[in-house]
């Protein structure tokens, strides 16, 4: 063939046999956009769709000069890309491309299938698989249709699997069945129909007790995954391997049916005349567009647990309480010890009643008891509920009481039900009430929050161990009458060595089940047996034990397994990623996740999102314990190995975000740290979304155990995210905290760091009076250092300064020395953007033409370099200069083009400024309609960021 396109994998091409380099990110998704709409006409809104959230304005732009690449890495075959109306066609003959003879195989397995020819079916789905090197398009953010159209061709990937396997099992060939299926349940724990497979070709190859095991092992990784147990086919093949002589044989599938795997989706593999149903020309544009807040219905409730049983008393109570609910708002509050089952409780009662609240169900767990002594803050806990009501992350308002009056406006009028889980206090939980009438709360806490029941008229019910009746009913549940009823004497007995308590009822269930041939009495014996004294986890008093229970769960994982659970004592939560627990004990990624699928099977473990695992704090507190007698010696190394990898990570991070921030942190080389996806902005972003209170957390575990340079390292690779966010609250204390951690340490680049980012932080919060002090104890220290770029850093941080103070001819003259200092030290970047402050000030001053001069400069500069923000700043400076001096048809250009900078960077005070100022700049022209929208573009981000801005739009707009 004369050109190979590859996408089942990391995205390949090949010309007349030679490998040719790809251009990275947008360009590379424009090409797999292209191909999955193979010889038809992709319009360019789908393009625009398929490689952004929120195309900018000059997004059509970019996709022509994408093509124009593509088409020059097609070199002597660039005919085939061409334009096709409002759109591009890009034409590929049969079998060029992998997807396509992937498609065919998959084709002709089906037809082999239907004749009965097994032998055909497993050789064409062996070879189809062998056409897979990773995921589809391996590496490439995932938007609107086209990232849809990869999770399908992924999802067709283990479709074959599991038809590969069912063949082979029907066929006798039940290890090669075992082999594919092995990989594909431990990474989807959730796929029945395989795991049913996989019993089918245990109990075929003779090996009766691992059927059985396995049939365990669904229960519990459905159980953790899904919320719910095995369902009908597997519990009835279970059933048949007990009841089953040991020589029996299980009903074997029929090769020219669907395999049971393959059932429960439908496979989005279609003939190449018309590829997956998401490449339709004729499909819904507007389908990935954010629903707007008014018209967002959230159904956040975790799952129904599991054969809840008991409670009657309380469900009774809490009836009654919502039968009151219809004209105003209720609050129940469920108090009660560790492990008593508050949450199962309340998460069980919500689902029951949800359908009752047709305006939505929003849960929010507010750490009132987490390990590291920081219950969720209710400005934090208030972003959550906003996002949940519809409003992007990125327009969140910084400043609380701005959150409370945004959650209100949205609650209004709402029939909500709102679960607010493990409260510390009655101040954390007061300001996420809601006020609407018919609206219901459920509260959990350890504490009776005496304040939110007599101030706030919540409705008090304890929560208390089990009887000793709905104990019987929970293992009744779990194992099934025959075998609770065999041996009740063993089950009373594991009633008391678990102190009646769900959670502890639960993990023994949960090896019962694991272990379906152990008789109860042993396991009962087993549990009677742990010698834990146990004073710490008594409660009320009672006999309970819970660290005998947790020590008999622990004793029975296999070793790996083990030393993960332990290392859970060392993260900081409140999520536990899969990656950093690998850098933690210096394993390899899929150990870890194996180990994971063992402890989510014992209940030690909850997986909440995929890859990302929470831990009950009784289980974190005795995985300290462990931690503690066992690998003494080795927490700290283990700490410090945790620490580095979110310091590789963060600066990866950086690297595509902020890279001038990235490269001021040296991290000397590690070993051992599991390196995440960091190839756009956008995995940086999303990385960091996903771990930022990990880190702020880890900030403080850095900080106790002396590692201040780390700390300080971290609060700074942080520093640029908390600013896009708006995040400034945070932002400040972190950035106190790393002032202390390198003073303590001496360092004094990182302690004039710190100083400059608690200035930035004061700054655009709007407290200017406070960010002076700290830039000038900056320059104190730099001073005396011989590093000019931190120096002129500082000099540059003090103009701005005192430009926002009016003082406008000593804000250029610090400008001025940024600028010399960046010019001796070679820093072209560095000079660009003092360039544009200087400029800045000089328009401020009213010498615009020696302005603008400074201004082209800078971006003379900046075009040269990676640093997006600086050039969006000093457009948004050419901007205002061709403003003032009446050339307004030239500032609406460049205003365009800073907003798309700030917009593809997340920078949301500037993407609001250019707005602001764009609009400014068209009523100056006449142009008043386009004025307008630019304005009201500009107003709810200046809102949501708590900025005063916002009334000088609002003064505009009237």
């Amino acid at each position: 063939m004369a050109v190979e396109f590859t996408v089942l994998g990391p995205v390949a091409l090949v010309i007349d046999g030679s490998p040719v380099a790809l251009p990275a990110g947008r360009p590379q998704a424009t090409l797999v956009a292209l191909l999955l709409g193979r010889n038809r006409r992709v319009s360019v809104d789908r393009l625009l769709g398929a490689l952004w959230d929120r195309p900018p304005p000059s997004a059509a732009a970019n996709v022509r000069a994408h093509v124009s690449r593509l088409r020059g890495v097609l070199g002597p075959y660039r005919e085939r890309l061409t334009l096709a109306g409002a759109g591009y066609r890009l034409v590929v003959e049969p079998g060029e491309l992998d997807l396509q003879r992937f498609e065919g195989a998959m084709n002709d397995a089906l037809t082999a299938r239907r004749a009965a020819d097994a032998e055909r079916v497993i050789g064409l789905l062996a070879g189809a698989l062998d056409l897979w090197s990773g995921e589809a398009a391996e590496g490439l953010p995932r938007f609107g249709w086209l990232g849809r159209g990869l999770d399908a061709l992924d999802e067709s990937r283990r479709v074959a699997v599991e038809r590969y396997a069912a063949a082979c099992d029907a066929s006798g060939r039940h290890l090669d069945a075992m082999r594919a299926l092995r990989p594909l349940v431990t990474a989807h724990p959730d796929r029945e129909g395989a795991w049913e497979t996989l019993v089918r070709a245990l109990a075929g190859h003779g090996d009766r007790v691992a059927a059985l095991a396995a049939c365990g092992e669904a229960e519990a990784a459905l159980l953790a995954r899904t919320g719910r147990g095995s369902g009908r086919a597997l519990r009835s093949l279970a059933r048949t391997l007990r009841d089953d002589e040991p020589d029996g044989s299980l009903p074997g599938p029929d090769i020219a049916a669907e395999p049971a795997a393959a059932r429960e989706r439908p496979s989005p593999v279609r003939g190449d005349h018309a590829s997956s149903p998401a490449l339709d020309e004729d499909e819904d544009e507007d389908e990935d567009e954010a629903a707007s807040p008014a018209t967002v219905t959230p159904r956040q409730l975790p799952a129904d647990p599991v054969d809840f049983v008991g409670r009657r008393h309380e469900v009774r109570l809490l009836d009654g309480l919502l039968a009151s609910a219809s004209g105003r708002a209720v609050v129940a509050l469920l108090s009660g010890g560790p492990g008593v089952g508050k949450t199962t409780l309340a998460t069980s009662y919500a689902q029951r009643v949800h359908e009752q609240f047709p305006d939505g169900q929003l849960y929010v767990d507010l750490n009132g008891y987490d390990s590291t002594g920081r219950p969720r803050t209710p400005s934090d806990a208030l972003g959550s509920l906003l996002e949940a009501l519809g409003v992007a992350h990125d327009r969140l308002p910084v400043d609380a009481q701005a959150r409370i009056g945004l959650y209100r406006s949205l609650m209004s009028g709402r029939r909500v039900l709102l679960l607010l889980d493990n409260a510390f206090d009655a101040d954390q939980v007061r300001p996420v009430l809601p006020c609407s009438s018919g609206s219901f709360t459920l509260v959990t806490s350890r504490d009776r929050l005496t304040d939110l029941v007599t101030r706030d008229g919540a409705r008090p019910i304890a929560v208390d161990e089990l009887p000793v009746q709905e104990c019987r009913e929970l293992l009744r549940a779990r194992l099934g009458e025959p075998r609770v009823a065999a041996e009740p004497e063993a089950v009373d007995e594991i009633v008391v060595r678990c102190g009646r308590l769900p959670l502890a009822l639960a993990i023994v269930a949960a090896r019962a089940i694991m272990h379906p041939g152990f008789p109860l009495t042993a396991l009962a014996h087993e549990l009677g047996s742990t010698e834990t004294p146990l004073d710490a986890f008594r409660h009320g008093g009672r006999v309970g034990d819970l660290r005998a229970v947790f020590s008999w769960s622990y004793t029975s994982l296999p070793r790996p397994a083990q030393e993960v659970f332990r290392g859970l004592a060392v993260h900081p939560g409140p999520e536990i990623g899969e990656a950093a627990i690998a850098s933690l004990l210096g394993w390899e990624l899929h150990d870890v996740r194996s180990a994971f699928t063992d402890l989510s099977g014992a209940h030690l473990v909850v997986e909440h999102r995929p890859g990302r695992f929470a831990v009950h704090e009784l289980l974190r507190s005795y995985a300290a314990e462990l931690a503690g007698r066992t690998d003494s010696g080795q927490h700290l190394d283990a700490s410090r190995r945790l620490i580095d990898h979110y310091l590789v990570n963060a600066r990866d991070a950086n690297l595509v975000i902020a890279p001038t921030k990235a490269a001021q942190v040296d991290i000397p080389p590690t070993e051992g740290v599991v390196r995440e996806p960091m190839a756009c902005p956008e995995q940086g972003l999303a990385w960091l979304a996903r771990e930022h209170e990990v880190i702020a957390r880890l900030v403080r575990v850095a900080a106790d155990l002396g590692e201040h340079r780390s700390a300080a390292d971290l609060v700074w690779l942080l520093g640029a995210f908390l600013g896009r966010r708006g995040m400034w609250e945070r932002s400040q204390e972190l950035h106190e905290l790393a002032i202390r951690c390198a003073d303590s340490s001496g360092d004094r680049t990182r302690l004039a760091q710190a100083y400059r980012s608690l200035a930035q932080a004061y700054l655009m919060s709007g407290r200017h009076g406070l960010a002076r002090p700290p830039l000038e104890a900056a320059l104190v220290l730099l001073e005396q250092d011989d590093d000019g770029v931190a120096r002129a850093h500082a000099h540059q941080n003090l103009a701005v300064v005192l430009g926002h103070q009016g003082d406008f001819g000593q804000a250029q003259d610090h400008a001025r020395q940024a600028v010399e200092l960046h010019r001796a030290a070679g820093d072209d970047q560095g000079e660009a953007t003092a360039l544009n402050v200087l400029g800045w000030y000089h328009a401020q001053a009213g010498d615009h033409h020696v302005a603008k001069d400074l201004c082209e400069r800078a971006l003379e500069l900046l075009v040269r370099g990676p640093d997006r923000g600086a050039e969006a700043a000093t457009l948004h400076s050419l901007g205002y200069i061709h403003h003032a001096l009446g050339d307004f048809d030239h500032a609406v250009a460049v205003y365009r083009s800073a907003v798309d900078l700030a917009r593809a960077i997340g920078d949301r005070y500037f993407e609001a400024e250019g707005l602001k100022h764009l609009g400014d700049s068209h009523a100056a022209a006449g142009r008043i309609d386009d004025a307008r929208n630019a304005w009201r573009a500009a107003l709810p981000i200046f809102e949501d960021l708590g900025l005063p801005e916002a009334d000088h739009v609002r003064t505009r707009l009237a």
